[in-house]
Order: structure tokens, then sequence, then C-alpha cells
């Protein structure tokens, strides 16, 4: 009994002691009046994807689900934005989010919504709450005192399109329907469509999206030399070199005697076909002779492209690649061609014949090809084929994707050309119709992701 008493002593004699130390605790608390929203990240979001039945009768949905957490929002606190630069997939749904936020100075949240008669109101944000983005929202922060807030919009990206959606639009160039051969060229932000013409070259200009009629050019084959080099469009004919620095007023200039035709510019050299070989300019005036790793014999003849697209790895660096018909079949040349500081004058090698490689691309009567979504993309006048390659033309397959909706019986020259906004372009010759079109996800808009003072 004793043991038992003194046991319940000792366990009051803590108990008090232990009141004594809390009621000698003064709990501090901060007040600020300044805060800001610092973090902002979304929960898991809900995607409804659509695919046909198994038995081919209808469609159905199923639910998978996508973390938020993996797609970052900036904020913007100049301008008071909240947003997410990549934005989330398609079918995802923006009318029930879960999200959270992160303050200073332990801001309170608060959303500035429409009641039921469309008034605005403001309500507390709890962390459990599911939120409607699929409009932007405006969100206060207020300060702990409760004497000043913050308001930001808040918007909640969402891809409207797969991406790999395209679909040809189409203008017309007015007359074009009595020419023939044909080729695209850009200058700055104008695009040119030349044509040939029984003894001229006919040049259409596009204008707020109708193609008007706006140079001549000497001779006939004037149309198949027209590249750009700088500010300035060049083309070859009847044994001269012209140039232009607005598409219409086009002057003669010195040429050099070896030139038969110009083949296309990587932006920062434009190309020539010669008499012994290729050279290349800088400047549209002085010519150097280009280095070939092979007999110049196995150069193209007919149907001549050249395409450049920028290196990943080197800055001021080019992948080249010279591509045409001879003799019934392609024939393809590639070349690094340096800009920078000590560069080198890498020669064109040839990409030889070779009987494992079975997907080549077939000889192509009229061969376009152009630099499109990560690779080359060709395609021919008397086929309604693409065909795209990610090894700078040393393979190939056919896509599906890109099929032009003009159909012709007899095969015509065409022209295709891809220019500084992803749009490519169609046109054939004896036609007035000019195709125009984007493959979706290259035309989505780059957010911005950082933020200076």
């Amino acid at each position: 009994m004793i043991k038992k008493l003194f046991s319940l002593l000792i366990i009051v004699a803590a108990m008090v002691s232990l009141t004594s130390c809390l009621s000698d605790t003064d709990v501090e608390v901060t007040y600020y009046d300044d805060t800001a929203i610092t973090a902002f990240s979304l929960g898991t979001i809900n995607r409804y994807n659509h695919t046909t039945k198994t038995d081919g009768t209808g469609d159905s949905i199923y639910v998978t689900k996508i973390a938020g957490s993996s797609y970052k929002f900036y904020i913007d606190q100049v301008n008071a934005l909240i947003y997410n630069p990549d934005s989330l997939p398609v079918n995802c749904d923006a009318k029930h989010v879960i999200c959270s936020f992160s303050t200073k100075n332990g801001g309170v949240v608060m959303l500035k919504l429409k009641d039921m008669w469309g008034r605005d109101s403001i309500g507390y944000y709890q962390s459990t709450d599911s939120i409607d983005l699929s409009t932007p929202i405006k969100v206060r922060v207020y300060s702990n005192r409760g004497n000043a807030y913050k308001e930001y919009v808040l918007k909640l990206n969402v891809h409207k399109q797969t991406g790999d959606e395209f679909a040809w639009g189409k203008a017309t160039a007015e007359g074009a329907d009595q020419l023939g051969a044909r080729r695209f060229a850009q200058l700055g932000n104008s695009m040119w469509l030349f044509c040939q013409a029984s003894d001229k070259t006919i040049g259409y200009q596009l204008v707020n999206g109708s193609w008007q009629k706006a140079s001549e050019l000497e001779g006939d084959d004037a149309y198949k030399s027209v590249a750009t080099l700088g500010n300035s469009l060049y083309t070859y004919s009847n044994g001269y070199l012209y140039q232009s620095a607005d598409g219409v007023n086009w002057s003669k200039m010195d040429t050099p005697n070896q030139i038969k035709q110009i083949i296309g510019g990587s932006g920062s050299r434009l190309y020539a076909l010669t008499t012994s070989g290729l050279a290349y300019t800088t400047d549209g005036q002085t010519w150097v002779n280009d280095a070939l790793d092979s007999n110049a014999d196995a150069l193209p003849e007919s149907d001549i492209n050249l395409v450049a697209m920028p290196s990943k790895v080197n800055a001021n660096t080019n992948n080249l690649t010279l591509i045409g018909n001879r003799n019934g079949k392609t024939v393809v040349w590639t070349k690094v061609e340096e800009n920078g500081e000590h560069a080198d004058n890498n020669a064109w090698a040839l990409l030889p014949e070779d009987s494992y490689n079975q997907k080549t691309l077939p000889c192509l009567e009229g061969l376009q090809v152009v630099v499109y979504d990560g690779g080359l993309l060709a395609t021919g006048s008397s086929t309604s084929l693409f065909y795209k390659s990610l090894d700078h033309g040393l393979t190939w397959s056919s896509v599906d994707l890109y099929a032009t909706p003009i159909i012709q019986a007899d095969p015509t020259a065409a022209a295709l050309f891809c220019d500084s906004n992803n749009i490519l372009y169609f046109s054939k010759a004896q036609l007035s119709t000019v195709l125009s079109g984007r493959l979706a996800r290259l035309g989505w808009k780059t957010e911005q992701t950082s933020f200076n003072k």
C-alpha cells in the first residue's frame, strides 16, 4: 500500500511540474505585410482516351491517370501569371483539378470565382478542393496580417490536338494554271512562287493569304535556280546570275562561266552545280570550288535538291544533303558545313549503293525534298506518296500523313517547300491551286520560362 501511494505521489508531482513549464512558455506570432505565391503544382489528373471497339462497331472511352506533378509551372511575378509551358496532353480533365500552392510568409490563398448569379466572389482554398481550370482563373494571396494581397492569373495549358494532325489548305495563284514547272522561295517573312512561262519566269508573292503576280524574270529556266542568301534572292538564267532584294527588281551580276544551276542554300552559303562539280559563295559574288570525295560524274543531273539541317551538336554547323536523280536512280551526297572560326571545308561524300539497305528512296520523277519535323521529307510529281528520312537520306520510310488532295492523271512538275514557320507549301504545274499546311505540334506556342527584373 505504501509503495502504491509513493508511486501516485511521483505521478502527481510530474504533472504539476509539466503544467508549470507550459504556463511559463509564451508563443510569439510574427505577422507580415508582404506575401506572394512561390510555387504551384498539380495532383493526379484524369485523361479520357478515345479508341475504337475491338469489334469495330463504335468508339469507346477509357481513363488513364496523368501525374500532374511532372508538369512544371512557372510564376511570372512581374506580370502576375502562373502557367505551365509544357501543355498537358489532349483530353485531360481540366474541370476537376486538385492542386497545391506554396506562399511567402504564410500567405493565405483565396480563389476569385463566380457565384451562382455570375457575380465575383472570394473563397478560401483548401488542398482537397477540386478546381475548374478549363479557363483561366484569378487567385489571390493575402498576407497573414490581412492588410495586403497580390492577385495572379492562373492558366492551365492543355493541348487541343494530339500534335500529329495535318491538313492541307488551299489558295489560288490566278493564272498559274497556264504556267509550267515552279519553285518556292522565302525572302525574310515573304513567300514567293516562281513559275515557268513560255519565254520568262513569273513570280507570285503571298499577300494576306492570296498569291498575287508580282514580278517577271528573263528566261523560262530562271525558276529552277531561285534561292536565298542573306537578304537577297538569287537565280541563274541564260548564262547570267541575277540578284534581287525584294523579289520584284532583279539586277544582272558578274557570272563565273562554269556555273550551270543554283541548287540551293544553307543560310550561310549558296551552292551551284558547275561544269566541273560544285561551288559555293558566302557573299553572292565570289565563288569557291567545293571538294568531292568521288567523281563529279556521280552528281545528280535532274530533280536536284539541296537541304540543310542545323547541327544539334556543333554551333555554326549544318548537315547538308544533296539529293537528285541520275540514270534512273536516286543519288545522295552529304556534307558537314562548318562556318565558325577555324572551320574546315569538308568534302562532299557520296553515299554508295548498298545491297543490304532495303529502305532506299525509290527514284521519283520530279523529286522534291525539304527538311521537316526533324528529318527529310520527299515526294515526287508522279506519286501521292511521301517519304521520310531521319538519317540524312540514308534510309527512308513512307508516311501517309502528308498525302495531298491534288490528283492528276498526267504527271506534272511539282514544287514542295517548308518556310521558317514550319508551314509546308505544295503546287503543281498547270494548276492555280497552291496548298499549304502545318503539323499541329510544330505550330504550338513556346511559352516564356525565364524572367528578368
